[in-house]
């Protein structure tokens, strides 16, 4: 199945669980996993794994990689073990960064929720590690690259508006990420690059259509 549609369902299921008020948006799932395929990624962090939206996702691309979560909220943490169902069993969940001991350095960090010990993802991940930001989260992407000062970053944004099956408006545009290259290497500046130029491409259309 594509990472375009997996995205979709994804959210569209999703969006029926309660909580959905909270999960990440088709786009965001999208970007995620898109950065997921180009890294080939084999470890994943995911900071405030909610009730399960992108683990689903990434689970649905890929059986073969390891991913580990924080959450600490009770409702959460319910939610996961009904909503996920088999694929539950697979995920290592830690109530925060500060108790996850990993054996391999992550290569891909999703933020979706906030960790008082964020900084142990400097001795987790890897060299030409991965971060993405899902939303906005303006003091994280702030205390990110004070921890990173090499890195480069983008906003990624999309023109499609929500799905009229989700839980999101369907006259509102879809939830942009936050990439972020801790050390970048050649390609990834590359692709920071081009992601830079479509994001104001896309902010000018935007613009024109308001």
């Amino acid at each position: 199945m594509s990472i375009k549609k997996i995205s979709l369902e994804k959210y569209i299921e999703y969006s029926n669980y309660e909580g959905s008020q909270h999960i990440a948006k088709e786009h965001s799932i999208f970007r995620i996993l898109q950065v997921i395929k180009k890294e080939k990624a084999k470890n994943v962090l995911e900071i405030g794994l909610g009730i399960g939206t992108i683990y689903s996702a990434v689970r649905e691309f890929s059986k073969e990689i390891k991913y580990f979560g924080t959450e600490n909220n009770d409702f959460c943490l319910k939610s996961l073990e009904k909503n996920l169902s088999d694929s539950y069993n697979s995920l290592i969940i830690y109530e925060s960064i500060e108790d996850v001991h990993f054996k391999d350095k992550i290569d891909v960090v999703i933020v979706d929720g906030k960790d008082r010990y964020f900084d142990y993802v400097k001795e987790s991940i890897s060299n030409n590690g991965v971060i993405i930001i899902e939303g906005y989260r303006q003091d994280q992407l702030v205390e990110i690259r004070k921890l990173f000062p090499e890195s480069i970053d983008v906003h990624v944004i999309t023109l499609s508006k929500n799905d009229g099956s989700g839980f999101f408006d369907s006259n509102h545009y879809q939830g942009g990420v936050k990439i972020i290259y801790v050390k970048p290497i050649f390609r990834q500046r590359i692709n920071w690059f081009k992601q830079k130029v479509s994001t104001k491409y896309k902010y000018i259309i935007r613009t024109l259509r308001s």
